[in-house]
């Protein structure tokens, strides 16, 4: 603390306090001084420490998680750090990383839909030939693949028994003319498309909202806080919720239509049994687009901070969580911040980032509301031990 800096605080209670007595003028500059150097050395010197209150996995579970990273070849793991630090330095990444990550719980949906309509139409086709016999059981798996492609992509009909013939197993394969348009290859053609047109529509909209939010700039990074402003608000957009909506109500729709198809050919023991546990994990699958991670901060201010990701691999939802817990560590005291500062761009952004993310914009706007109260006791707490 400087001598200048010392004498005007000492000057100004002088001249505030001329009705006190000297003594107590005197005390009330030593103690003014005193606090405000401590106040000072608190802030330049506090040790920040690492305190995550991070749950841990029961024995041995944690053990056999340390041996399985430890196990990783340190090639593909310099691999996979090559990556991300390539990935980070594109001014495209934030782009990269809605099509490739974020929208990857859409492609996994969709792919697991359709092998799952696939596998339960082979499936049903051997159950209900199971009293034939058949060829050789790779000839056999390869037809019904072909058969079924057919049946989703409404690309014309074929006689499933073809199939189990020897002598019509290898193609080429005729037309089935009485059962084309029957009224189960017409729903599972129809599940098909209405799946993939649904998944489609939906990352449409994901990549509208990326553009329009942006500017149709690609040049977005993917460690920005713009791009993660971008995302959390695209969850909260009225077509993606309601194309959501749709997805699991159609979803909820196939599984009865399917339930309803194989009880009137007297299949439904046979697909409770085998196909019911596949269907229900595709539906939950959905999930994580169908009901995301919400953050439980404020972010629409959120592209005045940059952060540091630790993979280019994680998903924006994933992220939210670690800044959730991150912002509540930081509350409980200042040598709690380093979560937080780990996960900033600049380190010192960090007080920059509570005001942000735990203020609300409606009340900080208010000259007179409660932020004058909430911000100063928030940052106050972030300066108090625990």
């Amino acid at each position: 603390m400087s001598a200048a800096a010392s004498a005007s605080q000492i000057a100004d209670v002088i001249v505030s306090g001329t009705k006190k007595a000297p003594q107590d003028i005197e005390a009330q500059a030593v103690a003014n001084v005193t606090n405000s150097a401590e106040e000072h050395i608190e802030t330049e010197f506090v040790k920040a420490i690492d305190d995550h209150l991070d749950d841990d996995l029961l024995p041995p579970l944690d053990l056999i998680v340390k041996l399985l990273k430890g196990s990783i070849p340190e090639c593909v793991v310099a691999v996979k750090t090559r990556i991300d630090v390539f990935v980070s330095r594109l001014p495209c990444s934030g782009l990269l990383h809605v099509l490739i990550i974020e929208m990857m719980a859409v492609y996994i949906f969709y792919y697991s839909a359709y092998n799952a309509l696939i596998e339960a139409v082979v499936t049903s086709q051997k159950y209900e030939k199971k009293d034939l016999i058949w060829p050789e059981a790779e000839l056999v798996d390869k037809c019904l693949a072909v058969s079924s492609r057919k049946m989703l992509w409404m690309d014309g009909s074929m006689d499933s028994s073809d199939c189990f013939d020897a002598t019509r197993v290898l193609g080429p394969y005729e037309e089935d003319v009485e059962t084309e348009g029957s009224g189960a290859e017409l729903l599972m053609g129809v599940i098909n498309h209405g799946c993939l047109f649904l998944c489609c529509l939906l990352w449409f909209v994901v990549i509208g909202n990326f553009a329009w939010r942006n500017s149709c700039r690609v040049w977005v990074r993917y460690d920005s806080g713009a791009y993660l402003k971008c995302s959390y608000f695209t969850r909260r957009s009225f077509l993606y919720r309601y194309i959501c909506g749709m997805i699991g109500l159609c979803a909820s729709l196939t599984l009865a239509s399917l339930i309803g198809l194989t009880a009137s050919h007297g299949l439904l023991g046979w697909f409770i049994q085998h196909q019911l546990p596949n269907m229900l994990v595709v539906i939950l699958s959905a999930r994580a687009f169908i009901a995301p991670v919400k953050p439980k901060f404020e972010y629409k201010d959120l592209d005045q901070l940059n952060f540091k990701r630790p993979s280019f691999f994680q998903t924006n939802g994933a992220f939210a969580t670690s800044l959730s817990n991150a912002l509540i560590q930081c509350v409980r005291g200042e040598e709690f911040r380093k979560p937080l500062e780990n996960l900033l761009a600049k380190p010192q952004d960090w007080q920059l980032a509570l005001k942000l993310c735990l203020v609300s914009p409606r009340i900080a706007g208010n000259a007179h509301g409660v932020a004058q109260v909430q911000l100063p006791t928030l940052m106050g707490a972030a300066r108090r031990p625990e």
